[in-house]
Order: C-alpha cells, then structure tokens, then sequence
C-alpha cells in the first residue's frame, strides 16, 4: 500500500519504471504516450541524447551553486540568450527556482522599482514585516489580493 497522496484518492496510479522519447512504460510493460505536459522539462521528451549529453557535461563541472553566492559562465550565457530575444527592453535576468519564487520576487521587484523612483505608489504595495510579505492593492476593489510567502536575507 502507498503511502503517497495521490491525486485521486479513487485510484491507485501505475508505477513509471522508464521513459524514452514521448513514451513512459510501466511495471507491467504497458507503454503511454506521454501527453501530460508538467513539468517545463517534459516538453524534451524522455532520456534524449543530446539532453543527457549536455546534463552529464554540467554535473560534471558544477551540479549547483546558489545565485545569491555565485554565478558561473553557464548562468551568464543563459542571462545574455534571455536578454536578447526578449520583447522590449528588458536588460537583465534573475533567476529563482519556481513559481511562487518568481511572483514573489516580481511582487518585491515592482514595490522597489515605485520605492526607488519616489512614487507615490508604493504606498499601496505594502510589506508586513521581515519575515513575511503581503502585498495588496488598496485602491482598486476588484483587484484587492493579499499573498504571503517567506523570506530570507539569505538562502
């Protein structure tokens, strides 16, 4: 019996055993197609040669080191490819690890930005506390949200 929560409570899903190209086959040899999207990475396909290729070439030099300690030529190729075929002006990139990160790191961007360049709108955009931070939008009733997520000065 698993002891996952699975997404169905009904059903009981099949065990994946391994993937290759756009098919993922399970315990019992029975072979799907794997349409299901997820993950931004499934859009590859399964153990293509080229993509593993390039991971061990990776992991061989550097598997991971944190944004807010180092960056690396790998990082800043990516940054300049983004920069580059972005829409608009866009001049930097920053990179976070998914995407409450990314709205959360938006949300403190945008309230900076307004802080900075001594708008009155900031006011509207207001942090709790240290620990956490809740942004709303006190103006306009139809948009009022609230959103609370962590924060640290470090990782």
């Amino acid at each position: 019996m698993s002891q996952i929560i699975h997404r169905s409570l009904r059903t009981t899903p099949a065990v994946a055993v391994s993937a290759q190209g756009a098919y993922i086959t399970d315990a019992s040899g029975q072979r799907y197609l794997d349409a299901c999207g997820g993950a931004a990475v499934s859009c590859l396909g399964h153990a293509h040669p080229d993509v593993l290729a390039a991971m061990h070439r990776q992991i061989d030099r550097l598997a991971y080191a944190h944004t807010s300690f180092f960056t690396s030529d790998t990082v800043e190729q990516l940054a300049e490819q983004l920069v580059r075929t972005a829409p608009g002006s866009l001049n930097y990139a920053y990179f976070v690890s998914g995407g409450s990160e990314a709205v959360e790191t938006a949300l403190k961007l945008a309230r900076q930005y307004f802080v900075e360049i001594g708008s009155r709108i900031a006011r509207y955009l207001l942090p709790v506390n240290k620990a956490t931070t809740a942004i709303r939008w006190v103006r306009w009733p139809l948009a009022v949200t609230s959103g609370a997520a962590a924060s640290s000065r470090r990782c």
